[in-house]
């Protein structure tokens, strides 16, 4: 099936959102779900040369200090409903504006130089294979599909809740007598009928589950039998070194929604930097890996509207943008600042700008809810965006002593016009469509940069699977062939025309003009007042027939 047809039969979360009910009200969206990393976990001093080598250390350092509950996850629903997986590009009242390679660099402090992270295989042994790396070296081992010793914490948990894989079964939706008069439902109700009572053998429904991934009680409980001893031997720390990348692969760069447990085909980069010499760890861009996931994440979930849809990709990396250029938007109180400069030991191992956030002691204000931050946006002012957050007066007053050299190594790659990739997905990346960001010059209209074709962009692991593996291999190698030319002089914006007040303003004007909307109609209640802003949108007025531009595709 084409990616037109698959797009056109979604609903854009911010159509939903402009859709009035009978009463005058809008639709109610509940906010997306996330995979939280909870506390952070301990770097052991054997473990802090591996990660280094690999370009994870300053992200780890980030995490050890980060709150249980950092993330907000009605601020981020609010933002995706502002996504647009056309241009990928937030679409506000004030412009256009994107999560760049330059973000991921400043904020997580992720080398963006390197191979991409590109058609993984799924290891069938997996399980298997870590029993036999890790049951000689860790005490009291837990098979990784039998987790037995489990911290005080989570022996609540039910049994099968802490095992590697889960066997819930999967809740079947009642179907009602009316809902198969409709002619066009009676023929998916009898296949969805049929496809019920079709049941798996005890075996075959086994091994597909073993191919979920370690989980996170097997990865906790294990490495925390780890930490816990007082020296580490070198086959010990390997073993640490490999659940603590999971770790950070599965619930902090990766998450995903497979249940509670991490991707196993992410296992092998684990391994690499875990066992292989440390002058021999492979230079992975891991920055440009997570963006490409990010934009994926915007793209599925802006798209979703059930109860219980959920967002991925890295929401730490969203989290942490809009704190540093929307500053008033959800920005918490600081009243404390540790800045841990006696860990830090070398130009590498030094902060990085998402520290201040993570390191920092804020005062828990007043909940803020959804549909406030969505309201809020419609009202924010653009005097309040904060276009460039990493001026040298503000780093330095981030960071005193400096930050990591990875937040700017790699900062050629800011500007390139090559698409991003993470596994199977291809994403394009678009900073010629907010060259503000970069106190640059925004050209009117944005030019055209490589879009991704429909077919392409549409590929998911279930359908190149079904499809005899990679029926799309030749397509794949020349993305990752063209990344790796990524730095070339020929493969970046240019950069030599500074932000110019009047070319913007140019760019407003154009901006307005075009199929940009309200994301949504914000309907005040009786006795509560509002003002809308005069921001030259269209307004939507109630019954009008209306279909978000996220929804008109490229041809």
């Amino acid at each position: 099936m084409g990616a037109t047809k698959v797009q056109e039969a979604k609903v854009h979360r911010a159509h939903v959102r402009t859709t009035l009910t009978k009463d005058g009200c809008v639709q109610r969206l509940e906010p997306l779900a996330l995979r939280s990393a909870g506390a952070g976990w301990p770097i052991q001093g054997e473990m802090v040369a591996r990660l280094k080598a690999a370009g994870l250390l300053p992200l780890a350092r980030m995490m050890e200090g980060i709150p249980r509950d950092f993330l907000d996850r009605d601020l981020l629903s609010a933002l995706v409903d502002r996504w647009n997986p056309r241009t990928h590009t937030f679409q506000f009242p004030w412009g256009e504006m994107g999560v760049s390679l330059k973000d991921v660099s400043m904020l997580l402090g992720l080398p963006i130089k390197g191979d991409p992270i590109a058609k993984p295989a799924d290891p069938k042994n997996w399980a298997q294979d870590m029993g036999t790396r890790f049951c000689k070296h860790v005490p009291e081992y837990d098979s990784v599909l039998n987790v037995s010793n489990t911290p005080s914490s989570e022996a609540k948990k039910p049994t099968e809740e802490l095992r590697g894989f889960s066997k819930k079964p999967a809740k079947r939706r009642k179907i009602s007598a009316k809902q198969t008069e409709h002619p066009q439902l009676k023929e998916s109700v009898q296949l969805a009928t049929k496809k019920s009572t079709k049941l798996k053998e005890p075996e075959e429904e086994e091994d597909s589950a073993k191919l979920r991934g370690p989980t996170l009680a097997w990865l906790r409980s294990t490495y925390g039998k780890l930490v816990r001893l007082k020296e580490l031997t070198e086959e010990q720390s390997q073993c640490a070194v490999e659940i603590y990348v999971l770790w950070l692969f599965g619930w902090v760069m990766f998450t995903s929604t497979h249940g509670d447990c991490v991707e196993p085909r992410l296992i092998e980069y684990a391994m690499d930097i875990a066992y292989s010499k440390i002058e021999d760890i492979q230079e992975i861009s891991y920055g440009s890996a997570v963006l490409a996931g990010l934009y994926r994440a915007n793209c599925d979930s802006c798209m979703r509207i059930g109860k219980k849809s959920s967002y991925v990709g890295c929401p730490l990396l969203l989290n942490l943008w809009s704190y540093e250029y929307l500053s008033t938007l959800g920005h918490p109180t600081e009243t404390f600042f540790k800045h841990p400069g006696s860990v830090y030991k070398d130009d590498v191992d030094a902060p990085t700008v998402g520290s201040y956030w993570t390191n920092s002691q804020f005062k828990k204000e007043k909940q803020v809810g959804y549909d406030s931050y969505s309201q809020s946006i419609d009202i924010f002012r653009p005097c309040w965006v904060n276009w460039n957050p990493y001026t040298r007066d503000k780093l330095q007053q981030r960071a005193p002593g400096g930050l990591s050299s990875l937040c700017t190594r790699d900062r050629k790659f800011w500007l390139t016009k090559r698409n991003l990739i993470y596994d199977i997905y291809v994403e394009e990346y678009a900073p010629q469509r907010f060259m503000r960001q970069f106190d640059l010059e925004q050209r009117v209209p944005p030019p055209l940069g490589n879009p991704v074709p429909e077919e392409i962009h549409a590929w998911s692991r279930r359908r190149c699977e079904a499809n005899s593996g990679w029926a799309r291999k030749q397509s794949m190698d020349t993305y990752i062939e063209t990344w790796r030319a990524a730095s070339d002089d020929d493969s970046l914006w240019p950069s030599d025309r500074p932000y110019d007040r009047k070319s913007y303003k140019q760019y407003m004007k154009w901006y307005l003009q075009t199929d940009v909307v309200r994301c949504h109609q914000f309907v005040p209640q009786q006795g509560q007042s509002y003002t809308v802003p005069d921001s030259g949108y269209r307004s939507l007025e109630a019954g009008a027939s209306w279909q978000h531009p996220c929804l008109k595709l490229r041809k």
